[in-house]
């Protein structure tokens, strides 16, 4: 069974949420949810089984997995993994005329640049003195 999953943003000056997540082999399977917000699974290391609605693809390190917005997923480490969770909130998408219920993006994406976006953003995220924190 499924769970809609709220999204609160934990510092308001930011449209996005941001986490790093550890499984170990076998877990996740069981748990599946949705939300309006759009999300990126972005795999740092091991391999996972993602599942968005009835599709099922495999990710691996610098694998950028997108969940489109209102899609039931679910995550099942294949090895032991680590990812990067980028959800962008569907508000601010939709306040720069981009209504992500309107789009869908390609479920896995395997490239370098945005590989490399991700890991910028996330290096200044993590930032104590970060200048968009001030």
């Amino acid at each position: 069974m499924s769970k809609h999953e709220r999204h609160i943003l934990s510092d308001g000056r930011l449209p996005f949420i941001l986490h790093d997540y550890r499984c170990q082999r076998g877990e996740g399977a069981a748990y599946s949810n949705w939300h309006e917000n759009l999300e990126l699974l972005y795999f740092l290391e091991g391999r996972a089984a993602v599942t968005s609605n009835d599709l099922r693809i495999e990710a691996s390190a610098g694998d950028v997995a997108v969940i489109n917005a209102n899609h039931i997923h679910a995550i099942a480490a294949l090895t032991p993994i680590r990812y990067i969770v980028l959800i962008v909130d569907r508000s601010f998408c939709l306040s720069n005329h981009f209504d992500t219920n309107a789009v869908r993006f390609r479920p896995l994406v395997r490239d370098c640049e945005i590989s490399g976006l991700l890991d910028l953003l996330t290096a200044e995220y993590r930032e104590e003195e970060a200048a968009h924190r001030i």
